[in-house]
């Protein structure tokens, strides 16, 4: 039998390295840091881009080690930073109200193109989606996204659920 967590491994490198060879990869997302446009279950296509091709609002995916594991994170790009001719990301989840550490280019992976939630996709390397990411980073950027989930969560927490109609209400 195959331990779980050596598969896990080998899935990881195989996608991480199908994606450096140009291959579009799809990803499910687990977290919550991108709420409200990344939600749980919901799936993310993503390709191979070069640094010089990203745009500011863009979602991108890169490599995290965290506690010894080597995971993947899809955050917003805030700001390219260059250090001695290299290139540093600095990244945000939508719903998070401070920065990501800093990404460097070898743990960058790619560019998030589509998203797939239920049965609709969005294609979001448009110029459209393009406005609405700037948008979004900009809210994100300016505590509005963040204060609303968090008070969202608390409100779950204290006992309130969405009711029909999509309205808040307190569960007795």
């Amino acid at each position: 039998m195959i331990d779980q967590a050596v598969l896990k491994e080998v899935v990881f490198y195989t996608r991480k390295e199908a994606l450096k060879k140009g291959y579009e990869i799809t990803f499910s997302v687990a977290g919550r840091s991108m709420l409200p446009i990344l939600q749980r279950n919901d799936k993310i296509l993503v390709a191979k881009c070069g640094i010089r091709d990203l745009k500011i609002g863009d979602i991108i995916l890169h490599n995290l080690n965290k506690f010894g594991n080597d995971i993947c994170v899809a955050h917003r790009l805030v700001k390219i930073e260059y250090q001695n001719s290299k290139a540093i990301l600095i990244t945000k989840g939508d719903s998070r109200f401070n920065y990501d550490r800093p990404v460097g280019e070898n743990a960058f992976l790619g560019k998030v193109i589509r998203i797939t939630k239920r049965n609709l996709t969005f294609r979001i390397d448009t110029y459209f989606w393009a406005l609405i990411n700037l948008s979004i980073l900009f809210f994100s950027m300016s505590m509005v996204i963040p204060a609303s989930v968090y008070i969202i969560r608390k409100m779950r927490h204290l006992g309130y659920k969405n009711g029909p109609h999509n309205k808040i209400q307190f569960r007795l």
